[in-house]
């Protein structure tokens, strides 16, 4: 991976990742924060974080990290704003898990926490 070159993973995301996904989300930080969290944790669990946080936001949508069109209808149709501070929130929360099911990991749990401030 080291010698893949940047310009040849970009096209791979954007190809493999983005446009099927996340190019339909309206809000770009929404769109940004979902994808960042999916490198960061594969696609399944950034999705089960984003149906957490559109629960907690009224939304019924299954937490099943599936990101399909009742999902998508229901990312598009919520405050932009209280779905970061949220989504924010849902990810902090499973970092916190992480550590809790594995305390060897709690050396990770502070920059897992900046990540998921930002």
């Amino acid at each position: 991976m080291r010698l893949l070159p940047v310009e040849i993973a970009i096209d791979i995301y954007r190809r493999h990742f983005w446009r099927p996904i996340y190019e339909q989300i309206a809000d770009q930080l929404v769109a940004t924060k979902v994808f960042d969290t999916a490198v960061n944790c594969g696609h399944g669990q950034a999705h089960r974080i984003l149906q957490r946080a559109l629960c907690a936001l009224g939304k019924s949508v299954a937490v099943d990290g599936q990101f399909g069109p009742k999902t998508l209808a229901a990312v598009n149709c919520v405050s932009p704003t209280a779905l970061l501070k949220t989504f924010r929130e849902e990810q902090a929360k499973c970092y916190e898990r992480l550590v809790e099911l594995d305390v060897s990991r709690r050396v990770f749990l502070k920059g897992w926490l900046a990540r998921a401030a930002s």
